[in-house]
């Protein structure tokens, strides 16, 4: 643990109230930093007397117009003033101190004089500035690509510190801590969230790698670099290969990793093995790992399913490779072509014709997309304990436990106008609910069946014919409508209680970046001002602005619209 400073609370709190030293003063008196000072005064709520107050800042006056008087220093500022400044700022190699020297005022004045003219020097002459000023430090210049000058800084640090990274050592480690201590409370403080926060508030994103200008500097500099950077790295292998003993640690190592990855010991890779471990991405390696399926790519006539788990086949559906407005390998840039036409991206129809061949051939197919959550769709797939809804009791469901259940365990959470709310209980445990209200799109049904959910650890045998029974013969509804989300489900539910398909489903649209996401019929209603709060006026193509703006279309598989109707 790091040795942190004893401060002496009753010392600072005694100079504030009693004298009229300023914070800085008060820190040099008890060994600390002006922050801690003026930290430890304001959340201790310390009041200083106001004839101390005023002592204080005449104090301060004074000691800042003698420090003016001894440099030679003025406050004046004549008529030509700007006009002088722009010229020793323009046509001069001089640092902005020694233009403050030059010009009789102090060098805050100057820093004002920038900020208010607006003024740039160019990068050629911010670099003759330095070698200006460097030639004052150093005899012949500083020039740090200079052998015998970068040699002189690694002993210079090896003698102060024992290592030419200062940084690594105890002494630097101790110091740090200390200071975050003093500031933070907390001696392995971390500006982590705070940094997030600013990139987050100058750029709209979290990491400054994310920033277009960033990449586009980084790029430029690499590609600056990159013939250099090829050399080092084939004198490294020529190095290190001409060695016969260190070759043949390397190939060993690479034999090694081969084999433990891909079952072969040549890092020449057969093309089979090529094809298998391509095709297979790390995203459907993750959530495999997660859900426990084993079985990758499995296919059905001209479409290949990304994995399977008995008779459910699962499909991950990334933006970036599965929207219909630009192909994966344009965004990506992998197709240095102009204007092609070769790479498509996918058709809206792709998704639902890939779940009626799953369907047509006796599989259940669940489509992932980006902002799907994982954890709810593994509940879908994991193993479950059998429970006979027989052996269950019905009882009306309260509304948080109701949205407490929904929110934790059905992929859309929990909605508005659940007026009735039927639970399956096993003793007092809620098992199963089904969820009744006004119907919200259709005013033609009576009723519309909301939610229909089961607790992750169970299956009930029974349990949607039994809960829907009750609600008949309590309710003793006309009519009842629901929709059914084909991306996930089948629709086998609502045909078994007796309701039938309304109208054929179409793919709907859906607007996605990263984990964000809002339907298209939503960006229809609103517009683009108004969901976004910007200001570009009517007439405006509300696609093109999502597009313009990192977003991009995803058709799903469409919402199959179930009816059912009492018998006369």
């Amino acid at each position: 643990m790091p040795k942190i400073v004893n401060l002496d609370l009753n010392k600072i709190k005694e100079l504030w109230e009693t004298t009229s030293l300023s914070q800085g003063d008060i820190a040099k008196e008890v060994n600390t930093s002006i922050d801690t000072v003026r930290r430890r005064i304001k959340s201790n709520n310390w009041i200083r007397p106001n004839n101390l107050i005023e002592e204080e800042k005449n104090n301060r006056i004074n000691k800042i117009m003698s420090t003016k008087v001894e440099k030679g220093l003025t406050d004046a500022h004549d008529d030509n003033e700007e006009e002088t400044f722009k010229d020793l700022y323009y046509n001069t190699n001089l640092s902005k101190p020694q233009i403050a020297e030059k010009m009789g005022v102090r060098l805050s004045r100057v820093k004002h004089l920038i900020e208010k003219l607006d003024v740039k020097r160019t990068e050629e002459h911010i670099k003759k500035v330095k070698q200006e000023v460097n030639k004052e430090l150093f005899k012949d210049g500083y020039n740090f690509e200079k052998k015998e000058i970068q040699e002189k800084v690694k002993q210079t640090k090896l003698e102060q510190y024992g290592n030419r990274n200062p940084f690594v050592t105890s002494r630097f480690k101790e110091q740090a801590m200390n200071t975050k201590e003093e500031r933070y409370g907390n001696a392995y403080y971390n500006n982590r969230e705070q940094s997030i926060k600013t990139c987050i508030e100058k750029y709209g994103l979290q990491n400054t790698m994310q920033v277009d200008f960033v990449k586009d500097k980084a790029r430029a500099t690499r590609m600056a670099h990159i013939d250099e950077i090829s050399l080092n790295i084939s004198n490294a292998k020529l190095k290190m290969f001409s060695n016969p003993e260190n070759k043949k640690k390397m190939l060993d190592r690479v034999a090694k990793t081969c084999l433990e990855k891909y079952g072969v010991s040549s890092y020449i890779l057969s093309d089979d093995i090529k094809v298998q471990t391509q095709r297979i991405s790390k995203t459907n390696k993750l959530f495999a790992e997660k859900s426990g399926i084993t079985e990758f790519e499995f296919n059905i006539n001209e479409y290949s399913y990304d994995l399977k788990k008995d008779n459910i086949l699962i499909e991950i559906d990334p933006t970036i490779s599965h929207n219909t407005e630009i192909s994966y390998v344009h965004l990506t840039k992998m197709c240095k072509k102009e204007n092609c036409s070769e790479h498509k991206p996918v058709e809206p129809y792709y998704h639902i014709n890939k779940s009626n061949m799953a369907l047509n051939n006796g599989y259940h197919c669940i489509h992932i997309f980006d902002w799907d959550r994982w954890d709810k769709i593994i509940y879908m797939i994991q193993d479950k304990e059998t429970l006979y809804a027989r052996n269950l009791t019905i009882k009306e469901v309260s509304k948080d436990e109701c949205n407490s259940f929904l929110n934790e365990f059905h992929l859309q959470n929990s909605c508005q106008g659940q007026t009735i709310k039927l639970g399956l209980y096993k003793d007092n445990q809620l098992i199963q609910i089904m969820t009744f209200g006004k119907p919200r799109y259709n005013k033609n049904c009576e009723y519309e069946l909301l939610r229909l959910c089961t607790h992750k650890d169970y299956k009930v045998v029974g349990g949607a014919e039994r809960l829907f029974k009750y609600f008949l013969n309590t309710y003793n509804p006309n009519s009842i409508v629901s929709y059914c989300d084909l991306s996930k489900f089948t629709g086998k539910v609502y045909t078994d209680l007796g309701f039938k398909l309304n109208s054929k489903p179409r793919p709907s649209k859906h607007w996605s970046k990263g984990k964000m996401h809002i339907t298209d019929n939503f960006l229809r209603q609103r517009g683009y001002d108004q969901i976004f709060n910007t200001n570009y006026g009517k007439g405006t193509d509300n696609e093109l602005l999502m597009i313009q703006n990192g977003w991009l279309p995803v058709y799903d598989c469409g919402q199959a619209t179930y009816i059912w109707n009492k018998e006369v």
